[in-house]
């Protein structure tokens, strides 16, 4: 199929993008933050994501993440690769995020580097001139973050968790052209409370604000998980409702089993885009893997003394 564009109109698509998000953030915590990086008691984690957005209005943008960290004492290290396309014209960023955390007192403090590409495939475009074209097919750029946060323990039930980051600290180019697209600074506030109804229900209530320049997003949410196998853990049942405001409900479901999280959720428009997208507005779904820490198996045998 093909379309018809002006050079402007890419533009001011451009500058209007929306930056990578997710509707399910608690399930990509080095996404929202670099000093989640490490911060786990495991050894190592691995998380991936996929949203789909708007399929239901055209070719869908779709979002891809894959991360893997580390703990090493009070230090974090780890690594993010993001893949976003958005729509028709095969707008896409490529970014690669190497992070590192480090426990300062009561706070976590994290840092981020990231190498980044953006494409812009033109081929199934047609221009008004034809002697229209885009300067160049590619932008890479440097993309610098940093974030803290803390975990608060109020009681034997109940933990707080706070935190702050902000990306795009070297303020990179994007333009294709020679001219100026900016990233504005985007900021995240995020804080989660964990408390006990009892041995096997916990619930979760959350909050989730971003800004970057115009664009703001607030989520309130709550999750709820219920141990099929009491203080086992082996099996968990995670079932969550958010609202996004002005735009959308989330709802979402997922499960843990020892050691991996699988998790599915939609998200369903309420804003002036609804009757376009028939109240669909898009689809996640979220894996995160931990590894533990090896231990050292003991014989099942009992060694004989040496005076023996």
């Amino acid at each position: 199929m093909r379309y018809i564009a002006i050079i402007f109109c890419l533009l001011s698509t451009a500058l209007l993008a929306q930056d990578v998000h997710y509707s399910q953030w608690t399930k990509n915590p080095v996404f929202v933050s670099p000093s989640f990086t490490g911060s786990i008691t495991d050894k190592m984690r691995i998380t991936a994501q996929k949203r789909e957005q708007w399929a239901s209005v055209t070719i869908p943008f779709s979002t891809n993440s894959l991360s893997l960290d580390a703990a090493l004492g009070k230090n974090g290290v780890g690594g993010q690769l993001i893949f976003d396309q958005s729509g028709s014209s095969h707008l896409s960023l490529t970014q690669l995020n190497l992070q590192y955390s480090r426990a300062i007192s009561e706070w976590r403090l994290g840092f981020a580097l990231g190498f980044a590409q953006r494409k812009i495939d033109y081929t199934d475009l047609v221009f008004l001139d034809p002697n229209e074209s885009v300067v160049s097919l590619s932008k890479s750029y440097l993309d610098l973050g940093l974030g803290l946060h803390r975990e608060i323990q109020l009681d034997n039930f109940r933990e707080l968790q706070i935190g702050y980051s902000v990306f795009h600290l070297n303020s990179p180019n994007r333009s294709f052209l020679n001219q100026e697209d900016i990233l504005s600074f985007k900021h995240h506030f995020f804080s989660v409370l964990e408390f006990d109804l009892s041995d096997q229900v916990n619930v979760s209530p959350s909050l989730f604000f971003s800004n970057q320049g115009k664009q703001r997003e607030l989520l309130l949410g709550t999750e709820l998980s219920y141990e099929l196998n009491n203080n086992n853990q082996d099996l968990i049942l995670f079932g969550s409702a958010s609202y996004r405001v002005a735009d959308a409900f989330i709802f979402a479901l997922g499960t843990k089993y020892k050691q991996t999280f699988i998790g599915l959720n939609v998200d369903l428009n309420v804003s002036e885009f609804s009757p376009a997208t028939n109240n669909f507005g898009a689809w996640e779904i979220s894996f995160i893997h931990t590894i533990k820490h090896s231990t050292i198996s003991r014989p099942n045998y009992q060694a004989c003394p040496s005076f023996l």
